[in-house]
């Protein structure tokens, strides 16, 4: 069974408080519980059925005494993002699952877990209309920020659900957006919109819609820092970002300069990614996140590692695909799905970076 724990740390990484959440088994069949921060040492924590038909269940917690309980009387569709609104409430984009399609909509709570209003999907052309929208939150000054994904841009309502105005992103931007999928409040009553595989993926706009900053995350070293766990603003102004495995605070131009957790390590091999053993036995383990590979004998005992240039890989490896010839030459690629499917970074049998190959193989992707 699944368990989850509250852990409330501080900036420089002290953690304040940990509580463990007493979620019934029966609402963790196929979601991860989501967390907003209301007013003072009060949170939300929701989790939803994310099945036909399925209900979202919600809870108060108390980061100052650890206590959770639930909220008598709530009633949501299955939760996808929710943000606190500032006045003791929060907003949430919902999606009802049919049995052949899906509907969104946009749901404000009050401080007591009730609805105050709803936005439903429409799919008209209207600057107004919530066509397909795929992040929800709340400025500073209360106003409701939604990210669209398919019309590429943000749309603001007022904190009672009233039409204001739309940004296009493309016009705003100067280039076209490649797929927007999150949006966080900034300082000042700002936005920051994270585009999905766009360059860069992260860009802070103003209160009056100006780019002001543009980045993709980078830890010191160059390596690039796949949030896919999510990207959020202090009251102060710094961005964090998450990759599953540590948080990490970058500057104002996306480099890391505080880690709090395990940062990747090419002299430490962590989740693997991808495995394979050549005609003599010895063992090959690509890291998910730094992309260095591994090699032990058939033993056990490490060998070296093939540590690859901090610019070969745009994020973690998910389908990679590793391969080694019979002389422990090593070759190694971000595999299916992937943009590049077809680069192959070279490794000699010593472990150096050759540099990349390309082989006259199918053009859709390449497996060794």
């Amino acid at each position: 069974s699944h368990k989850f724990t509250f852990v409330h740390v501080a900036p420089k990484g002290v953690i304040l408080r940990e509580v463990g959440l007493a979620i019934p088994a029966a609402v963790l069949t196929n979601d991860t519980p989501k967390a907003a921060w209301l007013e003072g040492n009060r949170w939300v924590i929701v989790s939803s059925d994310c099945g036909v038909g399925g209900k979202a269940s919600a809870w108060w917690l108390d980061s100052s005494n650890g206590e959770f309980k639930a909220i008598p009387g709530f009633a949501s569709p299955p939760v996808e993002n929710i943000s606190g609104s500032r006045d003791g409430g929060f907003v949430a984009l919902v999606i009802t699952r049919f049995e052949y399609s899906m509907e969104d909509e946009i749901i404000a709570f009050d401080k007591t877990g009730k609805i105050k209003w709803r936005i439903k999907q429409d799919y008209s052309s209207s600057d107004s209309a919530l066509f397909s929208p795929e992040g929800v939150t709340v400025t500073t000054s209360g106003q409701v920020a939604v990210v669209d994904n398919i019309q590429k841009r943000v749309q603001l309502f007022t904190g009672i659900g009233g039409f204001m105005k739309a940004l296009k992103l493309e016009s705003i931007w100067g280039r076209e957006p490649n797929y927007p999928s999150e949006i966080v409040a900034d300082k000042d009553d700002g936005v920051l919109v994270k585009d999905f595989n766009g360059a860069p993926p992260i860009v802070r706009m103003n209160s009056e819609g100006k780019v002001i900053g543009q980045f993709a995350p980078k830890h010191s070293d160059g390596r690039i820092i796949d949030a896919v766990r999510g990207i959020k603003v202090s009251p102060s102004g710094r961005v964090w970002v998450c990759d599953g495995e540590c948080f990490i605070r970058v500057s104002d131009s996306g480099v890391a300069d505080l880690v709090l957790g395990n940062a990747p390590k090419e002299t430490v091999l962590g989740k693997v990614a991808a495995l394979t053993v050549d005609q003599r036995a010895r063992l090959y383990a690509v890291d998910e996140r730094s992309a260095a590979v591994h090699v032990f004998d058939e033993n056990g005992s490490p060998l070296h590692v093939c540590k690859p240039d901090a610019a070969d890989f745009s994020g973690k490896l998910i389908m990679p695909d590793l391969s080694a010839s019979s002389d422990g030459e090593v070759y190694l690629s971000e595999g299916i799905g992937s943009s590049d499917a077809l680069h192959f970074i070279h490794f000699g049998s010593d472990g150096q970076r050759l540099g990349t190959k390309h082989f006259d193989l199918d053009t859709v992707k390449q497996q060794l």
